[in-house]
């Protein structure tokens, strides 16, 4: 398999440098607003967050303002002080260091019904007595701490005295994130607070306090504002916008000359599904060029909302398609398959339905188009000639693996499955031919399985407790003695092996173990006792990723940097190539993301990218991860997507694994391609797939001749050659 891209680490956090970011008050009751909130992951949040502060004698005065959208009111979650469960939910947080040398830090969150968190650092007895108010307006809520000095132990802060400080705000449920004005990975880091000086105190630097008042990405449209010290000349500043370190804007004082702001639309003419790339906002003093404010963040544009459909897969039964959309009117809306228009629709409303019907629509592959102006995007979708299925396996097909695959009945056969779900919505029946959650299996499916013998603790550590060696050899033994079970079941060592093991004495005392010798010991006497059964071990950390990968007969992955992120795609291809790499000739069975790291991130187009990157990498087949908060059932196209996806692999995924790998085939590729041909007699079968969240006009030279056409966002194409 070759890809045609360097993959961006979209996701990974993007240092926020910040000379000068600091804020100062420098007399009692002076009031001063900051902005520029960044996620967690160095994002700009899709909201306008603000904290207002000032001080007197007794109190520090801490607003967080978070915008809202019309309509929206704030999630509260958890109902009592010092509740944990708050923290699914809006909130806003005040996090303070006093001493910020001394590594102490006291956090405090307030939830949109009142209820307040209080800690110094993670004890929650210290509990001081904090006015809180709270308002929800029309397009804002607001958290209002009032928190006495006395909470600290000490008087007010004199002239020149700088603390730690921190400003939060957290949104739960649909479009879930957490972001704060230093821009910190984490809360709970003194060193990645900003700072808080009070008077008329001047700090070493002498940089003047400049600050960025907003920031924020919704819809693909920038919108960022910057103010200047009291009493600044315009003239004397130069305040700059520079995207992925090469475009240039700059932005305008306003009447006052007192805030330099810009709007404007980051993509070009097409709206990408997902996308990346990094923006600064730069502040130089003229005419000395001395760099007063530099903050770098992460762009991560969603446009899920542009263009959403109500399903992937479409069969006979269905009689229309149900869409919505955000773009400005008047929109126009088109369908396309074969390179003919099929349906059109001028001043498409906001909601709709286009019929299936009348006339009918054929099998076959279709893009929906929708334009305004001089902006647009497209989905792709597909009308079956009948109701996505798989074959029936038969209840005496042996269950073999060969060349790093598995095999029924000699057959080569990709592996589907997912994780337990608290509620699954399935279309179309019999999804899954792996058996790991209790839905959606076809009959006779292959089937991973536990062993007995250990359990999990979270103290002193999170990790596996097993008896002393004796002791978990004759419950082995008893296990491995019921025989071979079914020919499809696979029996996991461990999940989540990188974890902590443990070995617990007669009296209790626990003893550490080093996790890769002990599993392949434990894998090797496993073997010795039952050498026809297979053994799968799962790992999600990859410090040992060699080790693990060789006590076993199926390795089990997933990374956090592809499989759980937001934006899965940019790192997969990579992360699949290493898990490959390391698990050799044996199978690799992969995990991506349907409800990590939210239910409401992850997109159909993304998944059914993700399954076909592993069939590319000589994987052995996918796992979807649905035990995180299960899908909800308005997710309705990401479910048809789960619900048909194992039988569109199936049509196609046994002759091209039955041919022979042809690694020069490709001779050319344009970029954020990855792809991958196997050659049976004249007959090759290429497949490539769009890594970019945005339409890709492709070209890829072959020895059969050229390949070009236009793909999806993250969308994969087959084609059959002869050479």
């Amino acid at each position: 398999m070759k890809s045609g891209i360097l993959p961006l680490a979209a996701g990974v956090f993007l240092s926020v440098i910040c000379f000068g970011e600091e804020l100062r008050l420098p007399l009692p009751g002076a009031e001063r607003t900051v902005g520029g909130f960044l996620t967690s992951r160095g994002e700009i949040p899709p909201h306008d967050l603000r904290a207002k502060v000032r001080y007197d004698e007794e109190n520090l005065y801490v607003t967080v303002f978070s915008e809202l959208e019309p309509g929206r009111r704030p999630n509260a979650a958890g109902s009592r002080d010092d509740d944990l469960s708050m923290f699914d939910g809006d909130l806003a947080e005040v996090i303070l260091a006093p001493e910020p040398e001394s590594g102490v830090y006291y956090h405090l969150a307030l939830n949109p019904n009142g209820a307040l968190y209080s800690a110094r650092k993670r004890d929650t007895s210290w509990n001081p007595s904090v006015g809180r108010k709270t308002e929800t307006g029309a397009d804002a809520w607001s958290a209002e701490l009032t928190i006495p000095f006395s909470a600290f132990g000490g008087k007010t802060p004199g002239p020149g005295t700088a603390w730690g400080i921190n400003f939060a705000s957290g949104r739960g449920g649909p479009g879930r994130y957490t972001a704060s004005w230093s821009g910190a990975r984490s809360y709970h880091d003194v060193k990645q607070l900003g700072r808080l000086v009070f008077g008329t105190g001047k700090t070493a630097d002498q940089v003047p306090p400049v600050h960025v008042e907003r920031l924020r990405l919704r819809n693909g449209v920038l919108s960022c504002a910057v103010s200047l010290p009291e009493g600044g000349s315009p003239s004397r500043f130069r305040v700059q916008m520079i995207l992925d370190g090469k475009t240039e804007k700059t932005l305008s004082p306003d009447s006052r000359g007192e805030i330099f702001s810009w709007e404007g639309r980051l993509s070009g003419a097409y709206l990408p599904l997902k996308s990346s790339s990094v923006v600064e906002l730069r502040v130089t003093g003229v005419p000395d060029g001395r760099i007063l404010l530099h903050r770098k963040a992460l762009v991560n544009s969603v446009q899920t909302s542009a263009l959403c459909l109500d399903k992937f897969y479409y069969t006979p039964a269905d009689r229309e398609i149900r869409y919505s959309h955000d773009f400005p009117e008047p929109a126009k809306i088109t369908v396309r398959g074969d390179g003919k228009t099929v349906r059109s629709i001028q001043n498409a409303p906001k909601q709709g339905v286009i019929s299936l019907a009348a006339p009918p629509l054929k099998p076959g592959r279709y893009v929906m188009e929708i334009s305004s102006g001089a902006i647009r995007t497209t989905r792709l979708f597909f009308h079956c000639g009948e109701t996505p299925s798989l074959a029936p396996i038969s209840p005496d097909a042996e269950f073999r693996i060969s060349d790093g695959i598995f095999r029924i009945a000699g057959s080569p056969v990709f592996l589907l499955g997912a994780s337990p779900t608290g509620k699954s919505f399935l279309h179309f029946g019999d999804a899954f031919n792996l058996q790991y959650g209790r839905y959606g299996v076809q009959p006779n499916a292959a089937v991973i399985a536990g062993m007995p013998g250990y359990f999990l603790t979270r103290k002193p550590a999170t990790g596996y407790v097993f008896p002393p060696d004796a002791v978990l050899k004759r419950t082995l033994d008893h296990f491995l003695s019921k025989g071979v079970p079914a020919d499809r079941t696979i029996t996991r060592i461990a999940y989540e092996a990188q974890m902590k093991v443990y070995e617990k004495d007669g009296k209790g005392n626990l003893t550490e173990k080093e996790a890769p010798g002990f599993y392949a010991a434990l894998y090797r006497y496993l073997k010795k006792k039952a050498p026809d059964r297979l053994f799968s071990i799962h790992i999600d950390h990859h410090d040992h990723l060699r080790e693990f990968a060789s006590n076993c007969d199926v390795f089990e992955t997933s990374y956090w940097s592809s499989s759980f992120s937001p934006s899965m795609i940019p790192n997969l291809d990579r992360d699949m190539g290493e898990a490959k790499k390391a698990a050799g000739r044996k199978p690799v069975v992969f995990w991506l993301g349907g409800t990590i790291p939210d239910p409401f991130c992850r997109t159909a187009e993304e998944l059914r990218a993700g399954v076909y990157l592993a069939v590319l990498h000589d994987m052995a087949g996918v796992i979807f991860h649905m035990g995180h908060g299960h899908l909800p059932e308005s997710r309705t196209r990401l479910w048809s997507l789960i619900s048909g996806i194992n039988a569109e692999i199936r049509s196609f995924y046994p002759a091209f694994r039955r041919g022979e790998a042809f690694p020069n085939f490709v001779l050319e590729s344009t970029p954020d391609l990855a792809y991958a041909a196997r050659r049976d007699g004249d007959r090759v079968t290429l497949i490539a797939v769009n890594l970019s969240g945005a339409e890709n006009s492709f070209s890829l030279k072959t020895r059969g001749g050229a390949v070009r056409g236009t793909l999806t966002p993250y969308e994969p194409r087959i084609w059959h050659l002869n050479y």
